[in-house]
Order: C-alpha cells, then structure tokens, then sequence
C-alpha cells in the first residue's frame, strides 16, 4: 500500500511533507480565471515530461520566471496561482528511494506518453509525482486541491478574480 505521509528530504525552512506548503501555478490571466471559476480540467493541461497533469514548482519565483512570463495566451499576462493539497493527497516523491522503486516497479516511465496516463497513475493510487528536475509537483487528480489562489502583483488587478475552494 501506497503511504500517504511522503515526506520530503529538503532543508529546514520548508516543511517536510509537500502537502504542508502551497504549491504554485504559473499560467496565463484568462487561464487563470477559468481555473478559479471551474477548478483544474485535465483535459485542458498540456502534456510535460511526466505526462498530462497539472504541474506546480515549489517556489513562487519559478513558476513565475519558467511559467507565468512566457504563457503562450494571445496577449494574455503572466500570473501565479497558489494551490494547497489535501494532506492526504498521495504524492509520489521520486527522490525517496521507496517511492523511487515503486516508479521503477511499476513500469511507470513506459505510460508517460500515454493519453490515459493521468488515469494509470492514479489507477495506481497516485495523485501527483514531485520530482527535483523541474523542482515540483505534477497533480494527476484534482480533486486533492483543497484551495486555489491568486498570487497578487501589483500590475494585475485581482479584484474579478476569487479564491476558489476546491472539491
């Protein structure tokens, strides 16, 4: 059985589970505002390195500079969106040798490219896969979100936009 307590060997300023820190999101303004109204949709998540998912970085500032400053929305600002995962939202950390050998066991990396691969995963008892070569968090069931945010700048006005609680 999967645990659900994955902890995280990071340094002492940052909480060691992943569900005990936001997450953030860098997106496009419009892209924003439909996630805040409606949730995360999968089916409008472009595939990365680990498949189709909802992928969040660790650290404001990169999804800010990796993300949000070069979405690719006609005309469309950068933003950042915080997320906060349930704490028992089923994270599989690759840089824990458990959950390592759990990824290697099951075959994982040969459904990457797969359509259904956020299905597989989760099939799998897998909710989201942290992994340190893009220092974050790919969620493959959304329903583990518990709450989306903006995260203000000062050249965005926030005021349409609002929290949206997830479930």
């Amino acid at each position: 059985m999967f645990p659900s307590d994955v902890t995280m060997n990071c340094s002492n300023d940052r909480p060691a589970r992943i569900q005990d820190a936001p997450l953030y999101h860098g997106t496009g303004l419009s892209s924003a505002r439909n996630i805040l109204a409606n949730g995360v949709d999968l089916n409008r998540c472009s595939p990365g390195y680990f498949g189709t998912g909802f992928y969040c970085a660790r650290d404001e500032a990169l999804a800010r500079s990796n993300y949000a400053d070069f979405c690719d929305e006609d005309g469309d600002e950068g933003v950042v969106l915080a997320i906060y995962l349930q704490r028992a939202a089923r994270i599989l950390d690759l840089r824990n040798e458990t959950d390592f050998q759990r990824w290697r066991e099951g075959h994982f990396e040969n459904a990457i490219g797969r359509p259904d691969f956020p299905y597989v995963m989760r099939h799998h008892g897998i909710d989201g896969l942290y992994d340190n070569s893009f220092q974050g968090v790919v969620i493959y069931n959304p329903t583990v979100i518990d709450v989306i945010r903006l995260c203000t700048r000062p050249d965005v006005d926030a005021s349409s936009l609002r929290t949206h609680p997830a479930g």
